[in-house]
C-alpha cells in the first residue's frame, strides 16, 4: 500500500474548493446585473447566491434533493429556493435571463437534457453559465475519482455539446494559481502585470501560459452575447493566506497522522508476532498432550490384553483335573484353618 497516496487522498480541499466557487460565482456576476437567475447546483453554493444577489434583480436557487449536500458551511441567505429534480426544472417557459448552472453537469448521467431545460426556461436572448470539469486535468492528470461524479468530458465534448443548443458559445478555463504579489502602498490592483513560471529547474521559465485548468466555464446564448465591463481573466487573491496556512496546517497534520500509523503499525506487528509465538507454544503443548494420550492408550491396550491373557490362563487351570482334585483338599484345609482359630 502507498501510505503517502492514501494520507493524500485524507486531506480536505475545503479552501481550493472555496476560491474555485467563489471564482465561479463572481465570474458570473459580470452577466447578472439587473436580471432574473435561476441558479442551479447539485452542491451548496456557498456565497456564490449572495453574490448573485448583490447585482441581480432576483435570483432563485434550485437544488437537487437527491443529492446529499451534507453540513452547509456558509450562512443561509434569503434567496428563494425550489427544490428541483434535476435536470427537470418546474419552470414555465422563459421566466428567466440568466440560467447559472455550477457544479450541477458532472452529476448527472444525461446532461445534455440540463441544457434543454435550461434553454426552455430561458428568455429568448437569454444566457447560461455554465460549468464542468475538465476530463484532462481534473481527473486524468490528478488521478481522481468521486463516485458521485456520473458525467466526465474533455473540453471540446463540452463545447460541441452546447454547441448542438445555443448558437454562441463562450469558453473559459479556470485553475487554481499560486504565486507571490508586489504592488503599490496605494493597495491599487486595478491593472496588474501576470507571469507565469515553470520551477522545474535552476533557471525558472516564464512566460504568459495560464496554469493547468481543472474546470470549463462556458457563456451560451442564440444572440450575442452581451459585453461586460471587464473581458480580461478573473484572479482572485489569497489575501489572508488561508490556503497556505491551511496547506502547513496539513502538513504538519499528515506527518503526524504517519507517525501515529507507524506506531500503530509497529504495536499491530509486536502484537502479531507475540499472538504467533504463543500459538506456537500451545500448538507444542498440544502436540504433547496427543503423544501422551496415544503412548497412554496404547499403554492400556497393552494391559487390556496381558489381563485378557491372566483371565484365559486362570480358566484353563479351574478346568483342569488337578483342580478338580484338589477341591477336596481345599475344603479339608478350611475346616482344619477353622478348628486351629477355635
Amino acid at each position: 500500500m502507498d501510505l503517502d497516496r492514501q494520507l493524500e487522498r485524507l486531506t480536505p480541499m475545503v479552501a481550493e474548493s472555496a476560491y474555485d466557487r467563489l471564482t465561479r460565482y463572481r465570474f458570473a456576476q459580470r452577466y447578472v446585473e439587473g436580471k432574473s437567475v435561476a441558479l442551479v447546483s447539485c452542491q451548496d453554493a456557498g456565497h456564490g447566491d449572495q453574490l448573485l444577489v448583490e447585482t441581480s434583480e432576483s435570483v432563485v436557487r434550485m437544488p437537487d434533493p437527491s443529492q446529499d449536500l451534507g453540513t452547509v458551511v456558509y450562512p443561509t441567505s434569503d434567496v428563494p429556493e425550489k427544490a428541483v429534480n434535476l435536470p427537470e426544472p418546474p419552470c414555465a417557459d422563459d421566466p428567466f435571463d440568466v440560467v447559472v448552472a455550477f457544479e450541477a453537469v458532472e452529476y448527472l448521467e444525461y446532461p445534455e437534457a440540463l441544457i434543454r431545460e435550461a434553454k426552455r426556461v430561458l428568455k429568448r436572448d437569454g444566457l447560461l453559465i455554465i460549468s464542468a470539469p475538465d476530463k484532462q486535468a481534473y481527473y486524468n492528470e490528478r488521478n481522481y475519482t468521486d463516485p458521485a461524479h456520473k458525467t466526465k468530458m474533455y473540453v471540446a465534448e463540452f463545447r460541441k455539446m452546447l454547441e448542438r443548443h445555443f448558437a454562441r458559445v463562450l469558453v473559459y478555463r479556470q485553475g487554481a494559481a499560486a504565486g507571490d504579489l508586489i504592488h503599490r502602498d496605494s493597495g491599487d490592483l486595478s491593472a496588474i502585470a501576470v507571469e507565469s513560471a515553470a520551477f522545474v529547474s535552476d533557471k525558472p521559465r516564464f512566460s504568459l501560459e495560464p496554469p493547468t485548468s481543472h474546470f470549463v466555464i462556458a457563456v451560451c446564448s442564440d444572440v450575442e452575447i452581451p459585453d461586460v465591463e471587464d473581458e480580461r481573466a478573473y484572479l482572485l487573491l489569497d489575501r489572508d493566506r488561508w490556503l497556505l496556512d491551511e496547506c502547513n496546517d496539513y502538513r504538519e497534520d499528515i506527518r503526524l497522522l504517519r507517525d501515529e500509523i507507524g506506531q500503530m503499525q509497529d504495536t499491530e506487528v509486536q502484537a502479531f508476532r507475540d499472538a504467533l509465538r504463543m500459538h506456537r507454544h500451545e500448538l507444542t503443548h498440544l502436540k504433547t498432550q496427543l503423544e501422551r494420550l496415544e503412548h497412554s492408550e496404547a499403554e492400556m491396550e497393552r494391559l487390556r490384553a496381558r489381563n485378557s491373557n491372566l483371565e484365559g490362563y486362570v480358566r484353563s487351570i479351574e478346568r483342569s483335573r488337578t483342580w478338580r482334585a484338589l477341591v477336596i483338599y481345599r475344603s479339608l484345609r478350611l475346616k482344619l484353618n477353622a478348628l486351629l482359630r477355635i
